[in-house]
């Protein structure tokens, strides 16, 4: 409720399934506005002091999207320019070198002469950028084939250490060949991209079946899902998403396919079945976070618009208190009615873009900050990230 005390309307909110950070666009401006952490200058603004309400970043451009990873950012300006901040330890910011500094204001990332991008993700440590003829670039920490270069980087530093070579710059994805792909997203560690004739291609870290290869092996090169053609094949204006180790495809028939760790408890989809729980809903647009589902869907039953969602509540991101989970899909009913014009899930929280016209939601804010700072602090010792190693972080609002 605070980001509607600035007195802007906003067209677009970014953020990422492993961020503590987001970004709201201004209509009028095309310009981006930051909050949350900023322990490496990932909010763009020149600084690494964290914002509690949005704040302009240092960059001077018409912004088409925003990308956010674990702890950097990349922006994509509507003249096909990306810009990166935030940190750089292993080489995700694109500028030819890898170092444990924080970039507090965006540069440039450079791509041969004449290339335009047209579309941009970034995965925990890694980025991935689109040109607008269809070629498929990575960059960033290859451990488990997130850049999709045909190799984890990994070689035997000294005994007993393994140490990573990172992909520093923007470098073509193997395998691809002559396929154009559209769209493409990230999960912590893994990517998926869709073709312009509706296939998909995945690569990167494959635990809890987040490939969707019916099996928990890395990709290191970028690998098809062959269940996604003909009939089934993916639909170009359809919903199209990752979470932190799950994906999401919406079909040209009109039905959603998930796969990899749906919700935090039971089995993982180790390949593409279908989301029958949304099966009665018009879906109008969807985000993943950690382990929670945001869906904005209008109920084809009745002409209500509303939210579901499911998933792990650690500080009351599912905004269905005072429930603590929900382990199958439900309505939120405090956005029944709402006209949500846009959605991202971060790390332990959830931003909506709402009309206004149509009435803001009525929601009790807590009472104070150090309300909020004592319920981050708790729900931090107990939510593990859905990550390889278990690691798990503190969350912050």
């Amino acid at each position: 409720s605070f980001i509607a005390d600035v007195e802007e309307d906003f067209d677009a909110v970014f953020s990422g399934n492993s961020a503590m950070h987001a970004f709201v666009r201004v209509k009028a401006s095309g310009k981006v506005l930051a909050y949350g952490s900023n322990t490496h200058g990932q909010l763009g603004t020149g600084d690494q002091t964290a914002r509690h309400k949005p704040f302009p970043v240092k960059l001077d451009q018409r912004i088409k999207k925003v990308a956010c990873g674990k702890q950097h950012t990349l922006f994509l300006t509507e003249g096909g320019q990306v810009y990166a901040c935030g940190h750089n330890a292993a080489g995700q910011l694109g500028q030819g070198e890898a170092k444990d500094a924080c970039v507090e204001t965006p540069k440039q990332v450079h791509f041969a002469q004449g290339v335009k991008i047209s579309e941009i993700a970034c995965g925990g440590e890694f980025s991935v950028a689109v040109s607008e003829t269809g070629a498929t670039f990575a960059w960033g920490h290859p451990e488990n084939g997130q850049c999709g270069n045909g190799t984890n980087g990994s070689y035997i530093a000294r005994a007993g250490k393994i140490d990573f070579n990172f992909v520093t710059r923007p470098r073509l994805v193997n395998n691809l060949g002559d396929v154009k792909i559209d769209a493409v997203v990230c999960g912590q560690q893994h990517t998926v991209a869709r073709d312009v004739d509706g296939g998909i291609w995945v690569w990167g870290w494959g635990g809890y079946g987040r490939l969707g290869l019916k099996e928990q092996k890395d990709e290191l090169s970028a690998r098809r899902i062959e269940f996604f053609k003909g009939p089934y094949a993916a639909d170009p204006e359809g919903v199209f998403c990752c979470g932190m180790a799950v994906s999401a495809v919406m079909t040209k028939a009109g039905q959603l396919f998930m796969w990899g760790q749906i919700k935090p408890t039971g089995d993982c989809w180790m390949y593409p079945r279908p989301f029958y729980e949304l099966s009665n809903f018009k879906i109008h647009c969807i985000s993943m976070g950690c382990t929670t589902g945001f869906v904005h869907v209008t109920n084809l039953r009745q002409p209500d618009k509303g939210l579901v969602v499911w998933g792990q509540k650690a500080i009351g991101e599912l905004g269905i208190a005072p429930s603590n989970s929900a382990a199958t899909a439900r309505m939120n009913e405090h956005m029944a009615g709402k006209d949500i014009q846009g959605i991202a899930a971060m790390y332990g929280a959830a931003l909506y873009i709402v009309d206004a016209d149509a009435g803001l939601p009525s929601i009790e804010a807590p009472e104070d900050e150090e309300h909020v700072a004592t319920a981050a602090k708790g729900a931090g010792s107990k939510r593990g990230a859905a990550s390889k190693g278990g690691k798990s972080k503190k969350a912050k609002k």
